[in-house]
């Protein structure tokens, strides 16, 4: 193969990464871009468009953004003919036709070593789980969620990172993927690995309330929330049905405490979240309305007395 005709499909920012790899390939045509409709912002008054879509307009590369994939998207992807689609992080379903538009299928970056995982967060799910190991799987797509055969993987090391750290690190191991994938199109040397169902495990659907931590919550947990949550929705607690955010965390404290439950106590001019197995000491701290501030200039500010009990619900 000379020259493989692709179409890409994401809506994810982190994915322009990617985009810019192909586009400076020499043996990949991106025939289209498709990616999700612009979002407003500040009451629709704004419009901000995606990053994907101005990088498309400098390139001159034919964009669409659009919410799905209907009759009017089909029959422009059969007058274009491509060889090959490559989704990352694209959030729409693709119907059964769809697939037999593109010669040699359409490809997806996984963040999990599958069939581990399948759905949507991999990352999420493998942090709190404490794994050690996470890895990117790239697969061809079929009708079922993350069911496809797998071409390539490549696992690595996550024990106590964040999460953005794991996305970093998926990403520049998908840049390696990426090009193995395009050698091996262009020589056919692909080879198709049928996943082990019966090895399949799922994750579901963050939630702004996945990073709650209540006062049952034990010091493992809490610690795994904040690593698996920490770009979105956080690990937060309340106390008095207020949000109490930690958006960074210092030294972990594993031994018998003093308290019998969850509290937010100071240790001199030091913040920490106290169970009776450990502490987590709170070095940047963000009460609900309010700016975020550093531990020290939390305590000097602080309205209410400390040690206090943090909500159980």
């Amino acid at each position: 193969m000379d020259k493989i005709r692709l179409i890409f499909f994401s809506s994810a920012s982190f994915s322009l990464e990617l985009l810019k790899l192909l586009h400076h390939q020499a043996k990949i045509e991106i025939l289209y871009v498709f990616t999700k409709k612009m979002e407003m912002r500040k009451r629709g008054k704004i419009i901000k468009e995606s990053s994907i879509n101005d990088f498309c307009m400098g390139y001159q590369i034919p964009c669409l953004e659009t919410e799905k994939i209907g009759d009017e998207e089909i029959e422009l992807i059969k007058r274009l003919k491509p060889d090959v689609g490559f989704a990352v992080s694209y959030g729409v379903l693709f119907r059964k036709e769809f697939f037999s538009l593109f010669r040699l299928g359409i490809f997806n970056l996984h963040f999990s070593l599958l069939p581990k995982y399948r759905g949507a967060s991999p990352v999420q799910t493998a942090i709190l789980n404490g794994d050690e190991e996470g890895g990117v799987s790239l697969q061809r797509i079929n009708e079922g969620l993350d069911t496809g055969d797998v071409v390539l993987k490549k696992a690595f090391s996550i024990e106590t990172m964040r999460s953005d750290t794991v996305f970093d690190k998926s990403l520049k191991e998908s840049k390696d993927i990426l090009n193995q994938w395009i050698e091996g199109m262009l020589n056919e040397t692909l080879r198709y690995e049928k996943q082990n169902d019966e090895l399949a495990s799922f994750c579901k659907k963050i939630k702004k309330q996945s990073g709650f931590i209540s006062g049952q919550s034990n010091m493992d947990e809490a610690f795994r929330k904040y690593l698996a949550f920490y770009l979105w929705p956080k690990a937060f607690f309340r106390i008095g049905g207020i949000h109490f955010v930690f958006e960074e965390l210092g030294e972990i404290l594993k031994g018998k405490t003093a308290v019998t439950k969850v509290m937010l106590i100071k240790e001199g001019r030091r913040l920490f979240l106290c169970f009776p197995e450990g502490k987590l000491e709170i070095l940047k701290i963000k009460m609900e309305g309010k700016k975020l501030l550093s531990a020290h200039d939390f305590l000097n500010g602080l309205n209410f007395s400390l040690p206090v009990a943090i909500d159980l619900a």
